[in-house]
């Protein structure tokens, strides 16, 4: 089997400040992406420590018996915390998304963000295996302009960086010459009303 590292999107959360948990529709895109890896047969399941990726990674790993390990890498960029006004966090949101370097009051910069990401990939990588990371969209989409660029990115996903991926939606990297490839991106296919079917390289 072909080593694989799965950046699995959190399901649809409630839209509440803090630590927010998934709504019913998020637990269904989480069951459904559950079904799909569990064909994969992962060896190993890691998530951030956010409620909504411990929550979507649950049923995969009922499904597996497997523990989930928690790394705080996979965690989002920026959070919406409790006694923060949305308007606040849009513009810290929007500017650490155009100025990749700059870190916000609450939160890291976009690249630190990718950085932590690709650290997490390489060090929970297990040769010959699958390996799914349960963490946000921010985070991945991070990674993916780091590891891609911008114009690459928009050429196979369009779009993506401005509405976001997709709850329950599966990103895969594969090994290539001493670094990582982008082999699908935002796959949702497999969840219900699931449009994108990863955007393969052409």
């Amino acid at each position: 089997m072909a080593t694989r590292v799965l950046l699995l999107q959190h399901g649809e959360k409630r839209r509440t400040a803090g630590d927010p948990v998934l709504t019913s529709r998020g637990r269904a895109q989480a069951e459904a992406a559950a079904r799909l890896l569990t064909r994969l047969h992962p060896v190993a399941l890691v998530s951030s420590p956010l409620a909504r990726a411990r929550e979507t990674i649950a049923p995969l790993s009922d499904a597996l018996g497997l523990d989930v390990d928690i790394d705080l890498r996979l965690r989002e960029r920026m959070n919406l915390d409790a006694g923060e006004s949305v308007e606040e966090f849009v513009r810290a949101w929007s500017r650490s998304s155009t100025e990749r370097s700059w870190s916000p009051p609450r939160g890291r910069s976009s690249c630190s963000t990718a950085r932590d990401m690709m650290r997490a990939v390489e060090s929970h990588a297990v040769d010959g295996s699958v390996v799914v990371l349960a963490t946000h969209g921010g985070a991945t989409i991070d990674l993916l302009r780091s590891v891609l660029g911008d114009d690459e990115l928009e050429r196979r996903a369009p779009a993506l960086i401005q509405q976001g991926v997709p709850g329950g939606a599966v990103t895969s990297l594969v090994p290539s010459d001493g670094s990582w490839a982008v082999h699908t991106i935002a796959d949702d296919s497999h969840v219900p009303g699931g449009q994108n079917s990863g955007h393969a390289p052409a």
